[in-house]
C-alpha cells in the first residue's frame, strides 16, 4: 500500500469510529497535525513510533515491509528459503518432461505478485504452482 492509500485507510477508520482528529490525536498521545499528515500522506521525517501509534488506537497494526527493485530481498535474507526452492527445481528438473521456473512474477487486473516457483508438463498438459514455506 502507496502512502497515499495508507493516509486514506486511517482517515476513512476515524471517521467510522465517528472521531475528530482531535480525539485521535489524544488517544494516540501525538499531536492533530500528526495525524493530519498521515492521513495526507505526509511521513516526512515522522517517526514509526507515532504512526504504530495512531494505528494502534483505531486497532489497526502497522507493519513494515522494505522492498526493492534491484535485489530479492526476501531470497536475499532468508537462504533456507532460496536453498528449498533450487532443491525443488533440481528435484523437478530430475523427472523427464518437468521444465520449472524460480521466482515468477504476475499481473492480473492490477493485482501483482510472485509464484515462488512454476512447474510446466507439456506431455500431461500439468501446470504445478509452488508456494515454498520453510
Amino acid at each position: 500500500m502507496d502512502d497515499l492509500g495508507f493516509g486514506r485507510l486511517i482517515r476513512m477508520s476515524r471517521i467510522r469510529r465517528g472521531w475528530r482528529q482531535e480525539e485521535l490525536a489524544d488517544r494516540a498521545l501525538v499531536s492533530r497535525a500528526t495525524v493530519s499528515r498521515i492521513e495526507r500522506g505526509h511521513f516526512g521525517a515522522m517517526s514509526i513510533v507515532g504512526i504504530r501509534r495512531v494505528g494502534t488506537a483505531l486497532d489497526i497494526r502497522i507493519e513494515v515491509h522494505p522492498r526493492a527493485r534491484a535485489i530479492d530481498l526476501d531470497r536475499t535474507l532468508n537462504a533456507r528459503h532460496a536453498a528449498l526452492a533450487e532443491h525443488v527445481i533440481a528435484w523437478l528438473g530430475a523427472m523427464p518432461g518437468w521444465i520449472a521456473r524460480p521466482e515468477v512474477s504476475f499481473q492480473v487486473y492490477g493485482e501483482r505478485g510472485v509464484v515462488d516457483l512454476v512447474a510446466w508438463h507439456a506431455g500431461r498438459g500439468a501446470l504445478l504452482l509452488i508456494e515454498l514455506k520453510t
